[in-house]
C-alpha cells in the first residue's frame, strides 16, 4: 500500500472506501508539475554576485537530490547548487546550498558536464587554462590530493572535484593537443567507472580538426597512461570534422562500449569498445539540413541504443537505430517535426522522447513523444507541459535536462528579468539579471498491482495450484489460513487468492509499530527496507473481505490508517484494480 509521503496531508489525501476501493494518495498525472518537488513550482537559485548567470549542467545524484552547474559571462567564476529531492537547499553545501568557486585558473566555460563519484563527491567538467592565471591554484590542492593541481597545464580537459561540503578536494587537468595553443576542448559526459576510474567524452581541436576524445583518469585523477596516449584517446578517422554534443554508454552494445554524438556539416556517430578501440562497423556520418544557419547542438541516447539528434532552436528529430543507421522509419521519411523549438531532449526507460524548449512566444516546455514519433497525448495538456514562470521574472530558457529512475523530468536553465520593461521581483535580481532555475515534472502514475484482482474460481474446493508469487516470499509467514479464513461446512465457491503489500512510509518519518487485520484477524507484519504484510483468503466463501492497516510513528505523529475490500468469487470488473 503507498500511503501519502506527508503525514499532515493524510486526511485529506485518502478516499472514501467502495466495495473495492482503498484510502491512496491522489497521485499528479505524466508531465503535471511535481507538487513533491518546491510546492510544485520551479526552485530558483540566486547564485551570488551580480550580472547574468548560465545554468548549464545537472545530475541526478543516487539519493535524489539535484546537482546544478553555473557560470558567469565573465568565466570569473564557477557556481554550483545542491537541491534536495524536495527542491530545498541543501544546507550543509557550501552557504545555503550553493557554492562560488573563483579560484580556478583560467576558467573558461561554466560546468559542462557533472557526475557523482561512487564516494559522493561532484565531479565538475569545465574548459580552463592555467597559464592564463598562474598562481591562482597555489594552496588550493594539497599536496597527494585527487588530480594534478597543476595550475602550469593548459586544461583542454579540466575535471573539478569537490566533496559533500562544497569544498575542492582536487583538480585534474588533461591537454589533449600539447602543440597546440589552443584551449578549446568541449566535454560532454563525465562517467566514473566501477573501478574507480573516471571516463571522460567530449571533442577538442588538434591538428586543425576537431575530433572526438576520450580520456580515462586514475583513481587517483590521474590520467592512466594505459590508456590511448598517455591516457588520451584521439579519433582521427572521423569521417567529417565533429564536434561532440552528447555521450554516454550505450545499452544493449559491446559491454562497457561508449557513443560520442556529433555535429560538423554532418551528423556523426561514432562507438568505442571497453578496450579504447573504435568500433569501426558501428555509426558514421549522415547528412541533415541545417534550419537557419544553426546547427544541431543536442542529441540523447536512448534505453534501446538508438540515438536521437535535434536542431538547436530547431524542431527537426532524426533518430539513428542501435545498430548505428539513420531510422528512415521514424516519421515521414526518417524526419520528425516537433511543436516545439528543441533545447534538450532526455528518452525515458519506456523508449517515449521528452524534449525541452520553448514556443515562438518564448514559453518553456516540455513535450513528450512516442517512440513512433508521434504526440503523446496523455503527457501534460495534449502532450506538452507549459513550465510555470515565477513572479517577478520574464523569461525561463532550458539549458540543462535529465530523468530520474522514476521517470520523473528535472529541466535547468536561466530565469531573467528582463529590463524591457523592469518588472517586481520576487528574488533580488537586477534588470538584465538572471538567476538559475531547477523544475520537476511527475512521471507516469505506476501501473496497478495485480495481485489485488479478484478471483473467478466456482468449484467447490481447490483443484490448481495457486499461481507462483513473482517476488520472493517473505522470512516470516503470514498466520495459517486455518486459524485467520476458518472454511464453512458447504460452500459454494471457495476464494484461491493469497498476495503481499507493502507499506510506504512517508519521506522523513519513522514507523514505530504496524498492524495489519484481515476480517478483524490481525497477520504478521515482516520489517525490512519496506514494512510488508502476507495476506491469505485462501478458504473464504462468496462476499467481502476487509483488510484493515494501522502504522504508528514517531514522534507523536498521527498514525497513517487504510482500508481495503476485496470481494470473492466474483468476476474482475474493468479497471476494479486499486491503484497502491
Amino acid at each position: 500500500m503507498h500511503l501519502p509521503r506527508h503525514p499532515a496531508a493524510i486526511a485529506a489525501s485518502m478516499l472514501a472506501v467502495g466495495a473495492l476501493g482503498t484510502g491512496v494518495a491522489l497521485a499528479a498525472a505524466a508531465g503535471d508539475a511535481d507538487p513533491d518537488f518546491n510546492g510544485g513550482a520551479p526552485a530558483l537559485i540566486d547564485f551570488p554576485g551580480s550580472g547574468t548567470h548560465s545554468l548549464q549542467a545537472l545530475t541526478v545524484a543516487p539519493d535524489g537530490s539535484i546537482f546544478a552547474g553555473a557560470g558567469g559571462f565573465d568565466r570569473s567564476s564557477l557556481w554550483l547548487a545542491h537541491l534536495s529531492d524536495s527542491g530545498a537547499p541543501v544546507a550543509g553545501f557550501g552557504t545555503d546550498g550553493v557554492v562560488t568557486d573563483d579560484a580556478i585558473a583560467g576558467l573558461a566555460t561554466p560546468a559542462e558536464a557533472l557526475a557523482v563519484a561512487g564516494d559522493g563527491d561532484l565531479l565538475v567538467g569545465v574548459r580552463a587554462d592555467g597559464t592564463e592565471a598562474t598562481g591562482y591554484l597555489a594552496g588550493k590542492v594539497a599536496a597527494g590530493a585527487w588530480g594534478t593541481g597543476d595550475d602550469g597545464l593548459r586544461g583542454d580537459f579540466t575535471v573539478e572535484r569537490y566533496d559533500a561540503s562544497g569544498t575542492r578536494v582536487g583538480e585534474s587537468r588533461v591537454d589533449i593537443d600539447p602543440t597546440s595553443s589552443f584551449s578549446d576542448a568541449t566535454m560532454v559526459a563525465i562517467l566514473p567507472q566501477a573501478d574507480g576510474t573516471t571516463l571522460l567524452l567530449g571533442s577538442a581541436y588538434v591538428d586543425g580538426h576537431e575530433r572526438f576524445v576520450r580520456v580515462l583518469l586514475g583513481a587517483d585523477g590521474v590520467p592512466v597512461a594505459s590508456f590511448g596516449d598517455d591516457g588520451v584517446a584521439i579519433d582521427t578517422g572521423n569521417p567529417d570534422e565533429a564536434y561532440a554534443i552528447a555521450g554516454g554508454y550505450q545499452a544493449g552494445g559491446p559491454a562497457g562500449s561508449v557513443l560520442i554524438a556529433g555535429i560538423g556539416e554532418q551528423l556523426v556517430l561514432r562507438r568505442y569498445l571497453a578496450d579504447g578501440s573504435v568500433d569501426a562497423s558501428f555509426g558514421g556520418a549522415f547528412a541533415h539540413e541545417p534550419f537557419g544557419g544553426t546547427a544541431i547542438k543536442t542529441a540523447a541516447i536512448a534505453p534501446d541504443g538508438s540515438t536521437y539528434f535535434s536542431m538547436n532552436f530547431g524542431d527537426e528529430i532524426q533518430r539513428v537505430t542501435a545498430a548505428g543507421q539513420r531510422d528512415a522509419s521514424y516519421g515521414t521519411g526518417g524526419v520528425v517535426r516537433a511543436d516545439i523549438f528543441v533545447f534538450r531532449m532526455a528518452v525515458q526507460a519506456d523508449g517515449k522522447l521528452l524534449l525541452a524548449g520553448a514556443d515562438r512566444s518564448g514559453r518553456t516546455l516540455v513535450e513528450r513523444l512516442n517512440a513512433d514519433g508521434t504526440p503523446d497525448t496523455t503527457y501534460g495538456d495534449g502532450g506538452i507541459r507549459t513550465l510555470p514562470l515565477p513572479d517577478g521574472l520574464t523569461e525561463m530558457t532550458p539549458r540543462a535536462f535529465a530523468i530520474q529512475p522514476d521517470g520523473k523530468a528535472v529541466v535547468g536553465g536561466d530565469a531573467v528579468n528582463d529590463p524591457e520593461p523592469p518588472r517586481a521581483r520576487a528574488v533580488a535580481v537586477d534588470p538584465g539579471g538572471s538567476v538559475g532555475f531547477v523544475a520537476r515534472l511527475s512521471g507516469d502514475p505506476k501501473p496497478p498491482v495485480t495481485t489485488t484482482t479478484t478471483d473467478t474460481t466456482t468449484t467447490t474446493a481447490d483443484t490448481t495450484p495457486a499461481p507462483a508469487p513473482t517476488t520472493p516470499a517473505p522470512a516470516a509467514q503470514p498466520v495459517a489460513a486455518a486459524s485467520a479464513n476458518p472454511l464453512p461446512a458447504t460452500t459454494s465457491c471457495v476464494s484461491r487468492r493469497s498476495f503481499k503489500i507493502r507499506l510506504r512510509i512517508p519521506r522523513g518519518a519513522v514507523a514505530t509499530s504496524a498492524t495489519v487485520k484481515v476480517n478483524g484477524k490481525q497477520v504478521k507484519v515482516v520489517k525490512g527496507s519496506r514494512l510488508r504484510a502476507a495476506i491469505d483468503l485462501r478458504g473464504l466463501p462468496k462476499g467481502k473481505a476487509t483488510i484493515s492497516i494501522v502504522v504508528k510513528l514517531a514522534g507523536g505523529k498521527k498514525p497513517l490508517t487504510g482500508t481495503r475490500v476485496y470481494r470473492t468469487c466474483v468476476p474482475k470488473r474493468s479497471g476494479s484494480a486499486p491503484r497502491l
